[in-house]
């Protein structure tokens, strides 16, 4: 299995991908963290030590969002935006 290792938390096996929106929220709360890429980039999601969340999409430029609050929901509307965009 490969593993990933973000900031603020400690490497992790990646057992699955998320391939939707509620697949990344799911497996964050599954795992503390999801992964997922498609032809055109790749965003992590992850929570860090402190319980934040944190979020980062690659396609030609990294953008990482940390979120004020530790809502899901803004989390969802996040990955409503920039999933799309790496598909």
């Amino acid at each position: 299995m490969p593993t990933i290792k973000l900031p603020g938390m400690r490497e992790k096996s990646v057992k699955e991908f998320a391939h939707s929106v509620s697949g990344f929220i799911r497996l964050l709360k599954r795992d503390g963290f999801a992964t997922g890429a498609g032809d055109n980039g790749a965003i992590n999601v992850w929570k860090d030590k402190d319980g934040a969340l944190l979020a980062e999409r690659y396609v030609y430029q990294v953008t990482r969002n940390k979120f004020k609050s530790y809502s899901l929901n803004a989390l969802r509307e996040w990955l409503k935006v920039f999933y799309p965009q790496i598909l």
